[in-house]
C-alpha cells in the first residue's frame, strides 16, 4: 500500500508542473513526465 503525499511533496509537485506549463509543454505530456519523475499514478 502506498502513502499518501506529504503537503510539501505536493506543493513541489505541482511548483514543478508549473514550470514544465511555463516552457510551453503540453499537457498529456507534463502528467506523463510527471508520474515517472515521481513514480505516481498519471491520474
Amino acid at each position: 500500500m502506498y502513502k499518501r503525499a506529504t503537503k510539501q511533496e505536493t506543493e513541489l509537485r505541482v511548483a514543478h508542473a508549473a514550470e514544465l506549463v511555463a516552457e510551453g509543454q503540453a499537457y498529456s505530456s507534463i502528467t506523463s513526465l510527471v508520474a515517472v519523475k515521481y513514480g505516481i499514478s498519471r491520474r
